[in-house]
């Protein structure tokens, strides 16, 4: 049985989506029943092509493509492929090498130690300075508080882990971006152990952020999470999450 389903989505990644395979190649070599499922979410690069090569390639694991005609935003292509895992843990971690495989691995490991592990809720923490992405999560952080309610911390730090019975309570999921703050959030809501591994953010290699190009997307992120965090209080209060 699949032990560990690992979901990276891949917008536009054909320029780092060989060296994201390798990685993860790397860290299975000693692991057994790992699934990796890489999702194709409306790619317009040769990310489709390159994972139809890939899939007659060997590896260490279990290796599906999930292909999205149509990208609605990464929540949306991360729960497709969450659709197809079948680890008795699943995962999702970003396909663009700022977040190495070995974190997920680090995650999943430290998550076994808990007696109650099937309870927990994973998740990264970055501990590297990262400039303006790094007061832009301060200030993430600080607006999640007041409005939730709930002391969150590095939401959007990869990666997630948890046992496979909590995607039942993320069936209202949002597609976009702000999959990481509803997941953490119901997690807290549900008092689940919040189990955090120390990760180091890398910087993009190749290819395109895909919502800090300029000064302007970032404003729009920010304001696009602000709205959906009084979203997300509205439903709590409503008895509508």
């Amino acid at each position: 049985m699949t032990q560990l389903s690992i979901v990276l989505p891949c917008y536009n990644e054909g320029e780092n989506l060989l060296n994201v395979v390798k990685d993860y190649q790397l860290c299975c070599q000693n692991r057994e029943e790992v699934e990796l499922i890489l999702v194709d979410n409306g790619s317009q690069d040769e990310t489709p092509q390159l994972l139809k090569k890939l899939l007659d390639d060997p590896h260490p694991f279990k290796l599906k493509v999930v292909t999205v005609a149509q990208n609605k935003g990464l929540g949306d292509g991360v729960m497709r492929g969450m659709q197809q895992a079948e680890g008795t843990y699943v995962a999702w971690s970003h396909a663009d090498l700022q977040t190495p495989a070995k974190d997920v691995f680090a995650l999943y490991d430290r998550l076994q130690q808990e007696p109650n592990a099937e309870h927990c809720f994973g998740k990264g923490f970055r501990t590297n300075d990262r400039g303006g992405d790094g007061l832009m999560t301060r200030l993430h952080t600080l607006c999640s508080r007041v409005i939730l309610g709930y002391q969150m911390y590095e939401i959007y730090a990869q990666p997630k882990l948890f046992h496979r019975s909590f995607l039942d309570e993320l069936k209202s999921h949002p597609e976009g971006f702000e999959l990481d703050t509803f997941a953490f959030y119901k997690a807290m809501i549900l008092k689940r152990p919040i189990i955090v591994v120390p990760v180091h953010f890398l910087a993009r290699q190749a290819g395109e952020s895909k919502w800090s190009t300029t000064s302007l997307s970032r404003l729009r992120f920010m304001a696009r999470n602000f709205f959906y965090l009084i979203e997300l209080r509205l439903r709590r209060l409503s008895g509508r999450l």
